[in-house]
């Protein structure tokens, strides 16, 4: 019974990865770096927008390539600070769980279908080290690391999903919020909404920044006296 539950959620991921890359082919990568063009594609499904942004948003998570601050953005513009939130971080918190949930149970030649080798061999060798958890938190909360592969590569490792879903949340949720204050602030004209927004997120990422730096090790590098 539990081989048979595992299966059927395997063929599951497998199915639902499929669909979404073949909604991307269907739809064209290149309008993922175009915010006139995807606001416009959104925008014309009227009352099923909300949805669609959230299909893309889970499939940018799992195709690498796609930009996903472009979307998050347009999403700010196309419905305020507050839904654009909710669907995006809603999307990007199921799109991790699904890289995360690949790469644990399926095999390192399947996760390089998401990442490619060099990106699988510098990240998980970090992430499976004695400060890997630590060290996924910051990767996650700075914004200069591939998040999506970090999802999978966090699978990979001995990382149980109740640590995984709290590193997600915390590290993941400030990288998220300021692509929905940018698109309200400067495609819907709440300014003074940007500028605090932006304020506080240079804040969070200063204060980032001075840590990591103080912790250099948690990125494999040696610490310097």
């Amino acid at each position: 019974m539990k081989k048979a539950k595992k299966i059927l959620s395997i063929v599951s991921v497998l199915i639902f990865t499929g669909l979404l890359i073949y909604i991307s082919v269907k739809v064209g990568l290149e309008l993922f770096s175009d915010p006139t063009a995807l606001r416009e594609y959104i925008n014309k499904f009227g009352a099923f927008a909300p949805l669609v942004f959230f299909i893309l948003q889970v499939l940018q998570v799992i195709i690498a390539f796609i930009p996903g601050n472009v979307l998050g953005v347009v999403g700010g513009g196309l419905f305020g600070y507050v839904e654009s939130f909710i669907l995006n971080a809603g999307a990007i918190y199921l799109g991790s769980m699904i890289m995360f949930y690949i790469g644990k149970h399926f095999t390192k030649r399947i996760a390089l279908i998401f990442v490619s080798e060099e990106t699988y061999d510098k990240y998980i060798k970090i992430i499976s080290g004695k400060t890997g958890r630590m060290s996924l938190f910051f990767m996650f909360y700075l914004p200069f690391f591939p998040d999506d592969a970090l999802s999978l590569l966090a699978g990979a490792s001995t990382m149980t999903y109740k640590e995984f879903i709290m590193y997600v949340l915390i590290g993941r949720t400030p990288g998220i919020i300021y692509p929905a204050l940018l698109g309200a602030g400067v495609l819907d004209g709440k300014i003074t909404l940007l500028v605090i927004g932006s304020t506080v997120y240079i804040g969070f990422m200063l204060f980032g920044l001075i840590m990591a730096k103080k912790h250099s090790d948690l990125f494999g590098k040696d610490k310097k006296n």
